[in-house]
């Protein structure tokens, strides 16, 4: 089992086996499996947070141990299953989109360290104002000032418009290729603002719950180290940015989705055409889970019914949440691929 010294989650875990923990009583959960436990054998105490980095999410002041499925899934340990004759047929590249992806979440994370300092300075002095004037209650409410938020909500956002232009391109030059004559759509720049403001504001509030609690647990220790805890903590995690974690996992996922709404853009364009359908595709996740595994493959008539089991990051059962890497991509069903699928089944011989 998993067991919490001190009840403090954040500091030291006790690490025995790897059976599944739940432990509500301290508002954490748990789930390890004997990979992510990072220990040979027997208990120890791990004090050094560092030594758990890569399997932990560090969120709102609770600790996640991942699975070690999701661990070589999020460092792309696993083996990505080849493309598919459809997907080779309907030119989907994805190892191109992965790139373009990662430029554009690299362009966010270059400059991480700057967007982070306000929050992290704002959250240091309302910690300091707070145990000044013996108001513990206010840990709980710390909050970022708008502006902070602002500014990272703008620099996400102009990444994921830019991103989101280049796959709407990219999703009408797949079509164009399977000989639908097809102009790339324009995104919905209004829709990408406020997706970028709530990933800010969502990180804004992983700062603040984290800046709380570390001021909470050292509040005894006196003002001054409470402030150089709070700073040691949130600097730790703004160092985490660009590789994986709380702040790496907003930033991909608000980037997964700008990718995601961009080929929106240009898809919805072929709804009605004679000989389109719509099919999900999984082939960029190294480590798929079941129910990924499952719709893998699938296609649909109706694009609306596409989008509602693909409506942003990936699948909307995906197991791995917002780590999901699958998408949606169109076919032109040409008589090949119609004489395949019902071959295969997926397809009556009179339709």
């Amino acid at each position: 089992m998993v067991d919490v010294d001190s009840g403090d989650v954040l500091d030291r875990i006790r690490l025995v086996d790897g059976r599944v923990v739940s432990d509500t009583g301290l508002g954490a959960e748990f789930f390890a499996g004997k990979r992510a436990i990072l220990l040979e054998s027997g208990a120890a105490d791990v004090s050094d947070r560092s030594l758990l980095d890569g399997y932990t999410d560090w969120s709102n002041g609770y600790l996640l141990i991942r699975s070690a499925r999701d661990v070589e899934a999020a460092a792309g340990a696993g083996e990505a299953r080849g493309l598919s004759p459809e997907e080779q047929a309907a030119g989907l590249d994805p190892v191109a989109i992965q790139a373009e992806l990662a430029a554009a979440q690299a362009e966010v994370t270059s400059q991480w360290e700057d967007l982070a300092e306000p929050v992290t300075a704002a959250l240091v002095a309302a910690v300091g104002a707070a145990l000044a004037a013996g108001a513990l209650a206010a840990l709980g409410d710390l909050l970022v000032p708008d502006a902070a938020v602002g500014v990272i909500a703008d620099a996400v956002a102009a990444a994921m418009v830019s991103l989101s232009f280049t796959a709407a391109e990219r999703a009408a030059g797949e079509l164009r290729g399977q000989g639908v004559d097809l102009d790339p759509g324009v995104p919905d720049e209004v829709l990408l603002r406020s997706r970028a403001d709530a990933t800010a504001r969502l990180i804004a509030q992983g700062y603040a719950a984290g800046a709380g609690r570390e001021a909470l647990r050292l509040a005894g220790a006196g003002q001054q180290a409470a402030e150089r805890g709070v700073r040691d903590r949130l600097d730790g995690l703004t160092a985490s940015a660009t590789s994986r974690g709380f702040v790496a996992d907003h930033l991909s996922a608000a980037m997964f989705t700008a990718e995601a709404e961009g080929r929106h853009a240009s898809f919805q364009q072929a709804e009605g055409r004679s000989g389109i359908r719509f099919m999900a595709t999984e082939v960029s996740d190294s480590s798929t889970c079941e129910r990924c595994a499952e719709i893998d493959g699938t296609k649909w008539e109706s694009y609306a019914e596409a989008r509602r089991h693909y409506p942003g990051v990936g699948f909307k059962d995906c197991l791995g949440g917002i780590r999901c890497r699958g998408r949606l991509l169109v076919l032109n069903d040409s008589d090949r691929n119609r004489a395949q699928d019902v071959a295969e089944g997926r397809r009556d011989p009179d339709d």
